[in-house]
Formats: structure tokens, sequence, C-alpha cells
């Protein structure tokens, strides 16, 4: 009896211990990506966000306010240098995949956000050779998952998915953007379109439900129920719906393309936006 009593107590107890390891190492994981990602945003937003901010591809003056030429990368490569010396291969990669993730959405700010940069097809030359030297630099520094046979730039899921696609848009002729763009708004307006049909038949079946109360039996207080869905009320959703619409990185691209075929096509839509803020 005492040795089956024994036997269940060391059962119990080695449950214990590798439950306690194995919420360890979560708590170890998710305190390394959350370590990871502050020292990144340190590296990024703190001590180099004046270069995205201010000094990258300043107008007018785009081949000279190039990464390369800021040295923005070279700072880069700093970073990575030292953190090769101190950690493991293993949190090396998680490094500088957080670092190329969170660089990548900064550029793609940078190329098609809310500034006043504007792009010349011919721009994409000096642009791409940035893109390859920090795509090199990091290769370098995380052989695998910067690996292009392994993983591909076009895959949604790469770290510099977001400034890959933004750059190949870039390269991309106003007429096959203007087809791209057509075509977006073509399968966003048949969802919208089912969404807001759902919508106002559920507003709809409330509003029945509710008449069916003896309180609200009055004729006023049926004319306030169905103004509900007021004019108002449809103006606003259906602006919103319009944006939605329209609003894609292809339009955001031709907005800060300078040709005046493509601001043309971008003023088309430009009073679905909000005033004051640049595409």
């Amino acid at each position: 009896h005492l040795k089956e009593k024994y036997e269940d107590y060391r059962q119990q107890l080695v449950q214990s211990a590798y439950q306690f390891v194995t919420e360890s190492k979560e708590v170890v994981n998710n305190s390394l990506r959350q370590a990871v990602a502050h020292m990144v945003t340190q590296i990024i937003d703190v001590q180099n966000q004046h270069f995205f901010t201010f000094e990258l591809y300043r107008p007018g003056t785009i081949e000279s306010t190039t990464a390369i030429k800021l040295g923005l990368l070279e700072k880069l490569f700093e970073y990575l240098s030292r953190c090769d010396d101190y950690l493991r291969h293993k949190d090396l990669r998680a490094f500088t995949c957080c670092l190329a993730s969170f660089y990548a959405k900064r550029m793609r700010q940078v190329l098609i956000g809310r500034t006043i940069r504007t792009f010349r097809l011919q721009d994409n030359e000096v642009l791409e050779k940035d893109f390859d030297e920090l795509f090199e630099l990091l290769a370098s520094f995380d052989g695998v998952d910067f690996d292009v046979e392994r993983f591909p730039l076009s895959n949604e899921e790469h770290p510099l998915y977001p400034y890959f696609d933004v750059l190949e848009l870039m390269k991309t002729p106003n007429n096959d953007l203007f087809h791209q763009h057509v075509m977006v708004m073509t399968e966003r307006s048949e969802i919208e379109d089912k969404a807001e049909k759902e919508r106002e038949d559920k507003e709809m079946e409330e509003i029945k439900e509710k008449l069916k109360d003896p309180r609200y039996k009055k004729r006023q207080e049926r004319i306030k129920l169905y103004s509900l869905a007021s004019l108002a009320e449809k103006l606003v959703r259906q602006r919103n719906r319009l944006k939605r619409i329209h609003d894609h990185p292809v339009l955001h691209v031709l907005t800060h393309r300078a040709d005046e075929e493509a601001q043309t096509y971008v003023e088309n839509f430009v009073q679905y936006r909000k005033k004051n803020e640049p595409l």
C-alpha cells in the first residue's frame, strides 16, 4: 500500500515538474519576444526615427538621401554585429526577423504613408539598391530566414514583405495599377454590398420585433423607430464604405507618383478621404 502511495506521489511530482517547465518555457519565450520587440523599437523609433520622418528620400534629393548614402544601413550593421557578439544563434534569428519586420513597416510608411514624398519611375533603381543592400545585410546574419529559395519575398509572412510589396507596385506602370485598383474596388464593392444588405435586414428585423410590443403601436413612436436608420447615418455609412473600397496600397503608390496621369486618377477618389489627411 505504501509503495502504491509513493508511486502516486512520485507521478504527481513528475507531472507538476513537467507543467512547471512547460509554463516556464512559454513565459520565457514571451519575455524574449517582448524584449526583442523593445530593443527593435529603441533602435528604430527612438535612436533613428529622424531618418524615417525627415531624412530619407527628401524631395528633389532622392539619390543623395537613400538609406545607403545616409548611413542608416551601416547603423543597422553595427547593431546586428553587437548582437551577434552576445546572442545565441536562435536569439539572433529572432532579433533579425523582428528588426526586418519593423524596418519594413517603417519603410512602407516612408514610401506610401502620409508624407509629402513623391517618386518618379526612374527613382526605383536607387530604391531597389537600398532594399537589396538591406536584404544582403540581414542574410549575412540570418541565412535561414532570409534564404529566398526557402522563404520567397513574395510570401506575405516574410518579414520584409510590406517593403517588398510596395517596391513591386512602384515598378508597375500606371495602366496596370489602374486595372489592379479597379479589380480590387469591384471585389470589395461586392463584399460591402453583401454586408450592407445583411446589416439592413438585421436592423429591419429588430424594428419589426420592437413594433410587436404594445408600447410602440402609436404612429409617432413607429416613426421614431423607423428613423433609427436615418438619412444622416446612411450618408456617413456610405462615405465610410466608399473609403474602405477605394483605400488600397495601389492608390497610395499612385498618390506618391510624380506623374500627372497618376495624380489625375487619384483625384477621382480624394473626395472620400478626410480633409487635411494626405493619402
